[in-house]
């Protein structure tokens, strides 16, 4: 029986006793139901009902919630989160610090993340098989990951997949991670060219990829337990889910996995979101020096369509471009036009790189500049002109091409150094087609791009409708109808001398 404590944290000892109590009795914490009269008043375990409407069916997981609610303070948990995040050894001596670390992160590890489970069993599974585990969010998958010592793969599997089929969502920990969001909305805010890459599919597209990736905070306000549940139950089936490994032998993980998936449910049929590349412009108003812009076009296809998909990813090596503040040195892209016709004419220029995203079926290119709000018009002009440049034949060299190729077939053979992008590209590309592909069908292609498919990209590129994002002091930035017409019909290169030379 639990009476009264002084101590907050006691009450969480108790839990825990209990819940001990129940597994040495054979019986499992999760499914236990408590009797109807201790659910309607409580009082055979406690003094004072937590809850004035506790009903009398709770199980074990609601009594959990609302006894910790009413003897364990969110203020207090709270303070000890700030403080563990703070911890230093300091003066203490190993032993004081030690203890007051895992005093500290109790209320941390002991959080339960899966049916299963707490964040501190995880942790100890995952340290055991010599790993790591994360997880990551995009406009089109989830990736869940975990690196593991080859002797502790099954470990690292059973943990991966119980993290992925049994969440438990406990309602407290969806109101925490909601809370989380909104304090990420302010960082959002406050990070331009991630506010801008965001704000260009807000603006691009609509349907899918126009959805935020960042909830507002609109739908922040309607995200609780039972709408995590639906999607999860909804998206979360056997036809959507693939579980890849770099460096395994496939035949033993598919051993390790298979009796762990066998009975995942398989979904209703998959139907795609319809989605449309329409074009557009957002700008966002505030207080700056620097007004950065970004500047995008659609490029049909996505990686259904390979070839224009590493044609893309050429172009973008060959644009290059940076930041003014750049070191040099290998692989800083000092080589390519951006940097070479633009960072080194025009000192006044914050930054300029290319970038390009790539999705199933689309993708965008297109460029993020930054430059003094006195002087962003003409900087979009730059852009446009270099932008338009790479589409008139002859205008870019066989040298260049043949610089920005090797540079690709670098970046990428470096990048799959990596065990852990080389294992989120075999599940992308399985999750695409249901097929993998080497690596080497991706460099034939790289090495097939002629001068006349960096022509024509750009061409097809150019003749989609400009999407813009503006962050500063955005009336300054020239108008979406301006861009538009800029790109229709560019300057000559004797106007854009004579407006240079005048300006």
């Amino acid at each position: 029986m639990f009476s009264k404590t002084e101590e907050p944290l006691d009450a969480d000892d108790w839990l825990q006793t209990m819940e001990n109590n129940l597994e040495v009795a054979g019986v499992e914490a999760r499914k236990y139901r408590l009797p109807p009269t201790t659910c309607r008043t409580c009082q055979s375990l406690v003094d004072k009902c937590p809850c004035n409407e506790c009903g009398t069916d709770d199980d074990w997981e609601d009594f959990k919630l609302k006894f910790s609610k009413y003897h364990v303070p969110q203020g207090l948990i709270k303070k000890m989160r700030d403080e563990f995040r703070e911890l230093k050894q300091g003066r203490m001596s190993v032993v004081e610090y030690r203890d007051r670390f895992l005093t500290l992160s109790r209320p941390i590890w002991d959080a339960y993340v899966t049916r299963s489970r707490g964040l501190g069993e995880i942790a100890r599974g995952v340290e055991a098989a010599g790993g790591t585990l994360g997880a990551a969010a995009g406009r089109e998958r989830m990736f869940y990951r975990c690196g593991a010592l080859r002797a502790g793969l099954p470990l690292a599997v059973e943990v991966l997949l119980d993290c992925v089929r049994n969440p438990a969502f406990l309602r407290n920990q969806v109101r925490c991670k909601v809370a989380e969001a909104r304090e990420e909305l302010s960082f959002l805010e406050s990070n331009p060219e991630l506010f801008l890459r965001e704000s260009l599919h807000r603006a691009g597209y609509s349907g899918a990829l126009g959805n935020p990736l960042f909830p507002t905070k609109e739908a922040l306000a309607r995200i609780n337990r039972g709408a995590i549940c639906n999607f999860y139950i909804e998206n979360y089936t056997a036809d959507r889910l693939v579980l890849a490994a770099s460096g395994v032998n496939h035949q033993h993980l598919v051993d390790i996995a298979a009796p762990l998936l066998s009975d995942l449910p398989k979904g209703s049929p998959v139907h795609k979101p319809k989605l449309a590349y329409t074009g557009g412009d957002f700008r966002h108003k505030t207080d700056s020096e620097v007004t950065p812009v970004a500047m995008a076009f659609e490029v049909p296809g996505g990686w259904h369509q390979a070839k224009s998909a590493v044609i893309m990813k050429v172009m973008q090596t060959l644009m290059g471009g940076g930041v003014s503040y750049s070191s040099g040195g290998l692989g800083k892209g000092m080589q390519s036009r951006l940097y070479l016709l633009v960072m080194m004419e025009y000192d006044w220029m914050q930054a300029i790189p290319a970038f390009s995203t790539v999705y199933d079926d689309t993708g965008l290119f297109g460029i993020h500049l930054a430059a003094p709000s006195d002087l962003v018009a003409e900087a979009v002009d730059i852009a446009i002109k270099e932008l338009t440049a790479i589409a008139r034949p002859g205008e870019v060299t066989e040298a260049e091409l043949k610089r920005a190729k090797k540079s690709t077939v670098s970046s990428i053979l470096r990048n799959l150094e990596s065990r852990k992008i080389h294992t989120e590209d075999i599940g992308r590309q399985i999750l695409i087609d249901s097929s993998g592909k080497a690596s080497q069908h991706f460099l034939e292609h790289i090495d097939e791009v002629t001068l006349d498919d960096i022509t024509s990209v750009a061409q097809k590129m150019l003749s989609s409708c400009p999407t813009m994002a503006s962050w500063g002091d955005v009336d300054k930035v020239p108008t979406h109808e301006y861009v538009c017409k800029r790109i229709e019909s560019p300057p000559s290169d004797l106007m854009w001398a004579l407006k240079t030379l005048f300006s």
